[in-house]
Parts: structure tokens; C-alpha cells; sequence
């Protein structure tokens, strides 16, 4: 299951951290080009070069660095999440809302499956129960026959008064409790 706002989100994300990298390579290759015209200044001063043309094309070369070095600081805002109002935060966004409506809709399919089992295994249970009723009745019935016999045909220990001995109406509780008490155990946790 693949969550689709997450391409979206590595692709935004991977254009921005290529761009981020160019503009690095870019501003190491500038500021090693002001650190030459530096380093060059006075031997270009003395070789007859204007100072104010060689001033000049340094205030260029900066305003290149100050620009890439802004363009850069918004990328890596953008990639860091600290931009929580361009396409990558919100692709994010997507991202996290769409994981959790995924989670919530499988948590359902799984809860409502296992709840269709619960309902399946009720009704197979209350099916027994009621074969189980009857055996009973039937029995009693039985039971009710044999004592009417004569005192001379019946055995030493005389009529049990229950041959089965099943007694349905001793459980100690629903094997199923209520739907909604399963729903409310599951909400506290299983406690």
C-alpha cells in the first residue's frame, strides 16, 4: 500500500536538496574566485590595474554570494521544514494526512472483519446453546418418564433427577459480552 502524496513530497524534496547542492558548489566556487581577486588585488594594483574597476567586479562577485547564499538559506528552510508555507511542508502535510487516513481506514476493515468473526462465532455458540437446550428438555422429559416407573423396576440408587446432569443455567457469565462493551474495552485499552 503505497501512500501517493509521498512521491510528490520525494520529489519536491529531492529537486530541493539538488538545488541546494548546486547552489553550494556554486558559492565555494565564488568564494574562492573573491578569495583569488583578493589575494591578486595589490599585485593587480601595481601591475597599473585600476583599484576602483577591480573594487567593482569584487562588489559583483559579493552581490553573486549574498544572492545564492539567500537562495540557498531558503532552500535548506524549505528541505528542514522550517518553510511551513511552501510545497514541500505542505506535500509533508499530504503526506502525514494521507498515512492516517490509511491507518484509520485498514483499522477499520481489521475491526470490522474481526467484529463480522465475533458475530459469526455468537451465532454458532447460541446455535449450541439452543441443541443444547433441547437435549436438555428432552432429557428432563426423559427423566420425568423414568420416575413415574414402578419402585421394582428401577435400579438400587433410584432415578437421577436429571440423567444428563447439564444444567445450562449455571454459566457464570456470556462467553460474547455486549458489542458495545467489546468496543469499550478495546477504547480503555483491553482493561
Amino acid at each position: 500500500m503505497e501512500i501517493n502524496s509521498f512521491v510528490t513530497f520525494e520529489t519536491l524534496l529531492a529537486e530541493a536538496q539538488t538545488r541546494k547542492d548546486t547552489l553550494t558548489h556554486e558559492i565555494s566556487a565564488l568564494k574562492k574566485l573573491m578569495a583569488d581577486q583578493i589575494g591578486a588585488f595589490d599585485k593587480q594594483v601595481l601591475s597599473g590595474q585600476d583599484p576602483e574597476k577591480l573594487l567593482e567586479q569584487m562588489d559583483v562577485l559579493q552581490k553573486k554570494i549574498d544572492t545564492r547564499s539567500e537562495e540557498w538559506q531558503t532552500w535548506d528552510n524549505a528541505t528542514s521544514g522550517k518553510d511551513r508555507t511552501g510545497p514541500i511542508y505542505q506535500a509533508a502535510q499530504d503526506v502525514w494526512k494521507e498515512g492516517v487516513e490509511i491507518i484509520t481506514r485498514e483499522f477499520r476493515r481489521q475491526w470490522n472483519s474481526r467484529i463480522a468473526e465475533l458475530e459469526k462465532a455468537k451465532a454458532a455458540y447460541l446455535a449450541v446453546c439452543a441443541e443444547l437446550g433441547s437435549i436438555q428438555r428432552k432429557a428432563e422429559e426423559i427423566s420425568s418418564k423414568l420416575s413415574s416407573v414402578p419402585e421394582g423396576f428401577l435400579p438400587p440408587s433410584g432415578v437421577p433427577k436429571l440423567v444428563t446432569g447439564i444444567d445450562l443455567e449455571e454459566s457464570t457469565g456470556p462467553i460474547f459480552p455486549d458489542y458495545n462493551e467489546i468496543k469499550k474495552a478495546f477504547l480503555r485499552g483491553g482493561n
